[in-house]
C-alpha cells in the first residue's frame, strides 16, 4: 500500500508553532518526541533530514523516535470517523534503536561534568 507522503495526517496549530520558537531559541531545555510512522515518516531520507533540523536547535536534552502503533483505531472507530493511517502496519521499536541512538549521539547537547 502507499501512502501520499504529502497530505498531512497530523494538523498543528499556529499557536504551537510560535511556543516551539520560542523552544528552538535556546531558552528551554527539550525533549523531542518524533512518531515514526511506516511509510510516511520511515525512510532513511526522512530521519537524515530530521537529524539535520534537530542539529540546528540549542538546549536538546533527548530524542525519542516512537514507532507508530495502532492502539488508539478503536476510538476512531467507535465514534464512526475514518482512521487517517487505516492500514498502515505497527511499527517494532527494535526497528528504530540504531536511529534513536545516532540522533541522541548528534543531536543533543553533552552534559557538563
Amino acid at each position: 500500500m502507499e501512502y501520499d507522503r504529502n497530505k498531512p495526517a497530523v494538523w498543528a496549530r499556529k499557536a504551537r508553532t510560535v511556543g516551539f520558537s520560542v523552544c528552538k531559541g535556546g531558552m528551554v531545555p527539550l525533549w523531542v518526541r518524533h512518531v515514526v510512522v511506516p511509510g510516511l515518516t520511515d525512510g532513511e531520507e526522512h530521519l537524515a533530514g530530521l537529524e539535520r533540523y534537530l542539529q540546528t536547535i540549542r538546549r536538546i536534552q533527548r530524542v525519542e523516535l516512537l514507532p507508530y502503533h495502532t492502539l488508539g483505531v478503536h476510538k476512531y472507530k467507535a465514534l464512526r470517523l475514518p482512521y487517517p493511517l487505516e492500514g498502515v502496519p505497527a511499527l517494532e521499536e527494535s526497528a528504530l534503536a540504531d536511529w534513536n541512538r545516532r540522533l541522541n549521539e548528534t543531536c543533543c547537547e553533552k552534559e557538563q561534568i
